[in-house]
């Protein structure tokens, strides 16, 4: 008997276990016969956690396409005097250059030198006739637009 009265003096018993395992989350355990809801377009609705608020309207998504910038990489053509064949940069077609001289710094320069000496009787327009002292100007056969300069200086 001291037993019992010793049981009566401890109080109620524990209460029962639950015997359902409960689902991850801490969620109740969902209904077998009741579907989830969905919405308009025949998805699943997630459960939220707050009430829509009036005055907000929901933000669509807006998906930005970026383009990468393309880099065209011309290398530097070094013109000689002699024509050449070449992919012009204005019509794109492959050409051999025309060529075609021009007065430059070293036609001027030997010019001068000669009237200095003192041949200045026609004697300094020698330079002008030699093409070896003149600019070579490249031109593209097909689009007639010059593509480089070769400078003798």
């Amino acid at each position: 008997m001291l037993e019992i009265n010793k049981m009566s003096e401890k109080g109620p018993p524990p209460p029962a276990y639950q015997t359902g395992v409960p689902q991850a989350g801490g969620l109740p355990p969902s209904q077998p016969n009741e579907p989830p809801p969905k919405y308009e377009d025949g998805n699943f609705q997630q459960p939220t956690a707050y009430p829509p608020q009036q005055g907000y309207q929901s933000m669509a998504q807006t998906t930005v396409y970026t383009q990468q910038p393309i880099v065209l990489q011309q290398h530097i053509m070094r013109y000689g005097p002699d024509p050449q064949l070449i992919q012009c940069p204005h019509c794109s077609t492959q050409v051999t250059t025309t060529v075609m001289t021009e007065a430059g710094a070293i036609t001027w320069l030997a010019s001068g030198l000669i009237c200095l000496v003192g041949c200045w009787l026609g004697c300094c327009l020698i330079p002008f006739c030699i093409n070896d002292l003149q600019d070579v100007k490249h031109t593209c056969p097909n689009c007639n637009r010059v593509v480089g300069i070769y400078r003798r200086i």
